[in-house]
């Protein structure tokens, strides 16, 4: 019981059977979390928001852009964050004031993504 566990650095050393349990667990978490935020970001736009065929193709290629930075040595899949739901529901509210009959809405929005893509690069 006194077994001392250090970190894991390399999954390989996981074996096969472990592996495949959390990556079937990873894959649960992660595809639920990239399909929900862009249903979550529909309802804010009232359907004019994420696509969630963009946010899929998005979330792959740039998991295949980690692997290729990282040389396949981190087991990771970038996806869709909730960080930044509360950056769309404000941006959804803007109706008063110099946003009153704003157009720019999706101007607003690509700002947001472009944050999230610049957080993903800086953690890379």
């Amino acid at each position: 019981m006194n077994q001392k566990k250090e970190a894991i650095y390399d999954a390989r050393e996981l074996g096969v059977p472990k592996m495949l349990l959390l990556g079937l667990q990873h894959m649960f978490a992660m595809f639920g979390a990239t399909i929900l935020v862009p249903i979550l970001v529909n309802t804010y736009f009232n359907g004019e928001g994420l696509s969630i065929q963009v946010t899929l193709i998005c979330a792959g290629i740039g998991t295949l852009f980690f692997h290729l930075c990282t040389k396949l040595k981190v087991p990771a899949f970038l996806g869709s964050s909730f960080a930044f739901l509360g950056g769309f529901h404000t941006v959804a509210n803007l109706d008063t004031g110099i946003f009153k009959d704003c157009r720019c809405i999706n101007h607003l929005c690509i700002s947001i993504q472009m944050n999230h893509i610049i957080c993903q690069l800086h953690y890379t």
